[in-house]
């Protein structure tokens, strides 16, 4: 009866074990995105930004939402500038009081989740892709980007139209991903993908006018086919038509994953961490190969 009785509290102890084992797996992306979001936080702040330009983007967003103007003397390629237009700031507006060390924090920890969340829907059996695959969205999460977030984005996009004005009201041209939607036939999609960025970008206007113009003054003294350092030199009036031929290829042979490629190359600049965007990419490629697996297991008659 004693063994009987000892031998029961010892499974409800393993179950126990079992289920807290389980609960730290589940939360391994919260608490690796919060020890990233530390491990960065720290050297930004303390170095103030002077270590290798760590978490530079982030501070050009944590500045324009602190500054009553926030284009002046913005340049493509001049660190600290701010580029995006102008919902950008009013949508992220209550994030500008806080801190900066709880800016860079909880920016960092966000660009580190959405890269974690995409990665893992690449199956275990491709896990050698890992590797290659962290390190494309570290550039991203070292610079302070929001790279990740246009490929999670373009992710959602391809089921939850109103995501494309998230690409569409940043870095602008990316937002042509959704024209997948017109090419896939799904008109109703693709019309609500339109209007949502109509009607904010309407908003915002009316909002503030001046604004805007300073923003379309910094975006027409710009030159689109510029050349920088650390950036694939491809004129954009370029990539755009290649980006939309990918986009209709991508409908036609039903290849989702191929979306967010075609959102990299129709980039204003593709700076090296651009290149993040692959991380989307690999996301909706691993979707599909585990869906081809699932159809091949099951039995057919």
């Amino acid at each position: 009866m004693e063994e009987t009785i000892e031998s029961a509290a010892r499974l409800r102890w393993r179950s126990t074990e079992t289920a807290a084992a389980a609960w730290l797996v589940r939360l391994a992306p919260v608490w690796f995105s919060l020890v990233v979001a530390t491990m960065l936080t720290i050297p930004a702040v303390m170095s103030d930004l002077g270590f290798a330009f760590l978490g530079w983007d982030a501070r050009a967003y944590y500045d324009a939402l602190r500054s009553p103007e926030p284009y002046a003397g913005a340049a493509v390629g001049v660190i600290g500038s701010f580029l995006y237009p102008p919902p950008f700031l009013q949508i992220l507006a209550p994030l500008g009081q806080l801190s900066w060390p709880a800016f860079m924090f909880g920016w960092t920890a966000m660009l580190t989740a959405a890269a974690v969340t995409m990665i893992r829907r690449v199956p275990r059996q491709y896990r050698v892709l890992w590797p290659f695959l962290f390190l494309l969205a570290g550039a991203d999460v070292y610079a302070g980007n929001i790279n990740l977030f246009l490929a999670y984005g373009a992710v959602l996009g391809l089921t939850i139209p109103v995501a494309w004005a998230g690409l569409a009201l940043t870095k602008v041209t990316p937002g042509l991903g959704a024209l997948w939607l017109g090419f896939k036939g799904r008109w109703v999609d693709f019309a609500i993908a339109l209007g949502v960025t109509a009607v904010i970008a309407v908003l915002s206007f009316s909002a503030d006018t001046i604004l805007w113009g300073d923003w379309l003054s910094v975006v027409f003294n710009e030159d689109p086919a510029g050349a920088y350092a650390f950036t694939i030199p491809v004129p954009l009036f370029v990539r755009l038509p290649i980006a939309v031929i990918v986009l209709w290829w991508a409908a036609r042979t039903d290849r989702p994953w191929l979306v967010p490629v075609a959102c990299l190359i129709a980039l204003p600049v593709i700076w090296l961490n651009g290149m993040s965007l692959l991380v989307g990419a690999a996301a909706l490629w691993g979707d599909r190969a585990r869906q081809n697996a699932s159809e091949a297991a099951v039995p057919l008659g």
